[in-house]
Formats: C-alpha cells, structure tokens, sequence
C-alpha cells in the first residue's frame, strides 16, 4: 500500500474506532435494564446470590469497558496508530471478558429440565449477540472474543440433550459464530491496523 493509501486507510479506521466509541453511553443503560430483565425472569428459578453476583459482574465490565472508552473517544490521532491498537486490544479483551461471563450465566442459568429457564437463556444470549454485532460492526475479532466463550457452554449442554430442538439451536449458534469467525478473516485488515 502506498503512503497515500495508508494514511487514508488510517484514518478511515480512526473514524471507525471513534464511531464505536460513541455509542458507550447508548450501550451500557440498555445493556443494565436488559439483564435486569433476564434477573427478574430468573428470581424465582436460581440462587439470588448467583443472579446478582452474575448480573453486578456483567454490568461493571460493560461500565468499565465503555465509561473508559467514551472517555478517551477524542484523543485517537490518526498520525499515532498505537492509540488504534490500544482500542482495539482493549475492546477484544472486553468482548471476551463479556462473553465469558454470559458464558457463566449460560452455564449457572440453563436448567435444561425446566424449559423455561432454557428459552430465557437462549432468547437472552440471541439478543445480547445481535446487539453485539451492531455495536461492534467495525471489529470482528471483538465480536468472535465475544461469541465463543458464550456460546460453547451453550452449545456444549444442548448437544448433551440429544434431540432435535436442541440440535436446532446449537445449529444457530454454530452458525452465528462460524459466520462472525469467517468475516473477520476476510476483512483481516480489521485485525490490528
């Protein structure tokens, strides 16, 4: 690539950056009355401490996450290309640090007897996905950081089900997360820089 086309390349990525940084505060209050609903669906079905202790986890990474980010949104500069990886860095270890922890709620919160506990788990993770893939358009690696880690303890309990709504929904999941995977390799100069 040429200079000319480098530094265009450059700062078309710094806007990218700059536009995801933007949405923090519209993120984070949806995302908190979002798993309060999930918190409320599941009073009455698991352990409060669990439910608190997942839903206070979850809320401070997301707040950590993007109070820090909405915070430094001005200072990328399109000449010092570190700050770029630093976002970057730092927006796919929180999609892996969000994913896990749903990934723990996937885990605590699916009691595949009670079907209810199943469609509010699954519906959850479905949404908080597709609201991934909205924020973070700009970012796949973020994106499948997020996906596998809750995802495949997911995946892993319904196959143990052995029946076909069971293998329907692992057939979403591994479809969501071999798509997300295959797009970030094709768009690998989203990668790094």
């Amino acid at each position: 690539m040429d200079k000319t086309k480098q530094i265009f390349h450059n700062e078309i990525e710094v806007e990218r950056m700059r536009m995801a940084l933007e949405q923090g505060p519209y993120f984070f209050f949806p995302a908190l009355a979002y798993t309060s609903t999930i918190v409320l669906s599941l009073w009455n079905h698991f352990s409060h401490f669990h439910l608190l202790s997942w839903f206070v986890t979850l809320n401070a990474i997301t707040l950590v996450i993007w109070g820090s980010h909405y915070l430094h949104r001005k200072r990328i500069d399109t000449m010092n290309l570190s700050g770029i990886l630093k976002i970057k860095i730092f927006f796919f270890l929180g999609g892996l640090a969000i994913g896990i922890v749903w990934g723990v709620g996937n885990l605590i919160f699916v009691d595949l007897a009670e079907p209810y506990t199943l469609l509010v788990m699954t519906a959850s993770s479905y949404f908080a996905s597709v609201g991934l893939l909205f924020l973070w358009f700009n970012f796949w690696p973020a994106i499948v950081a997020f996906l596998i880690p809750a995802a495949l303890p997911f995946i892993i309990q319904l196959m143990q089900q052995k029946d076909l709504m069971s293998y329907g929904l692992v057939l979403g999941w591994v479809v969501a997360v071999a798509s997300a995977t295959m797009l970030c390799f094709r768009t690998r100069q989203s990668w790094l820089l």
